[in-house]
């Protein structure tokens, strides 16, 4: 007996969506597996092409297994990028020790304490760790930054104290697998695809790649090929974005009104941890430059946080005897009034006035 006409029919359409469903997985998948490898924005850690906007903490954790793979390193560089220019080479030069510096933006308190942490985890024995301290990596708003959550490693070296946000769901978000499905997600947009092939590009011809404003070395250390080159140039104009670095800095103290005791106490955890160890700890309050401290003063209620900070660093002092100062102000170091790339960020010089202090000033 013949099959009716419209169950034959219907067969065939479901075959076919069978098929089409199967076809389209399979392209998923492939797409999927072509972004993990492209990885535009340095989120997998493959390296395989050069990322568009690479994720500092995935990045310089990339650079550390290299750098250690060369050698162990005996000190590590902590803070944010206020302290990228402490050069690594002049620490291992003045205490013939091996340094890295992994010093990550917007670095808060709970970065330090998960990237120490991680550190260790590799197997480094650290004789030194220098932590460059902002007022506001204890900012009172415990938020965390969205590339710390977003990286497996170093919420996983945080372990039970690790941060959430203030949702409710939030936990769920910084699950390892929803943050890695989160990542696939985010890569079908036509902007991911569009970054992928100009990542692949690049790769490609490299001479096409503009000069990075920011680019780091082997052993961590900053540098600002862009700005460098316009310096060499004669081109160099600070005050050429100094409005926006100046509402820029403001923000970062929106709604700071006093310290964080779960941030305090990140710190805290971190430099028990590391005299535990047997590690020696420096910590220092990080630079402004005198026109942001004059605005910030004007706009926010950031004298008040710079004295909190000065009498918490104090205290560490006291009661966990670590060496501290106070670099809040460029004339504690002889820093120049010429030694900034920008309103928060010293220069090469002012960096080396920095390390010296470290070294040689009193704490």
């Amino acid at each position: 007996m013949a099959e009716p006409r419209g169950a034959a029919e219907a067969g065939r359409a479901v075959k076919f969506l069978a098929a089409f469903l199967a076809a389209f997985t399979l392209a998923g998948v492939a797409y999927a597996a072509a972004i993990r490898i492209v990885d535009p924005y340095g989120e997998f850690g493959t390296g395989v092409f050069p990322p568009l906007e690479p994720d500092m903490r995935s990045e310089k954790m990339r650079l550390f297994r290299a750098y250690e793979a060369a050698g162990p390193p005996e000190g590590l560089i902590l803070g944010s990028s206020r302290s990228m220019k402490v050069s690594p080479r002049a620490l291992e030069r003045a205490t013939g020790r091996r340094f890295f510096n992994f010093a990550v933006d917007n670095a808060r308190a709970e970065d330090d304490l998960a990237i120490y942490r991680w550190v260790r985890a590799q197997g480094a024995r650290l004789a030194v760790v220098v932590i460059g301290l902002d007022v506001e990596a204890l900012h009172n708003d415990d938020r965390p930054e969205a590339s710390l959550l977003a990286s497996e490693p170093l919420m996983r070296a945080l372990g039970p104290e690790a941060p959430h946000g203030r949702g409710l769901l939030d936990p769920l978000r910084e699950f390892g697998p929803v943050r890695t499905f989160k990542r696939y997600k985010d890569a079908f947009t036509i902007r991911a695809l569009g970054d992928a092939v100009r990542s692949v590009g690049l790769s490609l011809r490299p001479a096409s790649r503009p000069l990075p404003l920011m680019e780091f070395e082997p052993d961590g250390y900053l540098r600002y090929r862009r700005w460098e080159r316009e310096r060499r140039e004669g081109t160099f104009r600070f005050d050429q974005d100094i409005e926006r670095c100046l509402t820029k800095s403001q923000a970062r103290f929106d709604g700071m009104t006093g310290l964080s005791a779960r941030r305090r106490a990140y710190l805290r955890q971190l430099v028990s941890e590391a005299r535990s160890d047997g590690t020696r700890v420096i910590v220092w309050i990080t630079s402004l430059h005198p026109l942001t401290t004059r605005y910030l003063a004007a706009h926010t209620a950031y004298p008040a946080l710079l004295a909190d900070t000065r009498a918490y660093e104090q205290a560490l002092a006291g009661e966990e005897k670590v060496a501290v100062f106070d670099f809040s102000r460029p004339e504690s170091y002889e820093g120049t009034a010429s030694g900034w790339y920008d309103c928060i960020h010293i220069d090469e010089s002012n960096a080396e006035r920095v390390t010296a202090a470290l070294l040689g000033g009193r704490p």
